[in-house]
């Protein structure tokens, strides 16, 4: 009984899209529904990072936390990111995210 409550009768096949650019890259995503009855997963694109057109960040973060789980991470990673020591101090940053 609990899956007939989760799942659609037929997966939702509309795909959201968005484009964005800066001077260095180019970026296009792409996202559907399929059979759930809400989108759980939400993703960041920012093509300026740390106020430089030279640094870009991306991620994608699953809903198996809820729908809301994943947009609050979207929306809080980039200042959880610069708030951490080495990167607001510039220093490291590429060995931050590895």
């Amino acid at each position: 009984m609990g899956a007939s409550l989760v799942y659609m009768k037929e997966p939702s096949k509309e795909i959201e899209q968005e484009e964005g650019n800066n001077h260095y890259l180019k970026y296009a995503t792409g996202s559907m529904q399929g059979w759930r009855l809400n989108m759980e997963d939400a993703h960041l694109a920012l093509t300026s990072f740390l106020d430089s057109q030279e640094k870009a960040l991306f991620g994608v973060f699953d809903g198996h936390g809820g729908r809301e789980v994943a947009i609050y991470c979207s929306k809080s990673y980039p200042d959880l990111l610069k708030n951490e020591t080495g990167v607001k101090e510039k220093e490291g940053v590429e060995e931050w995210l590895r």
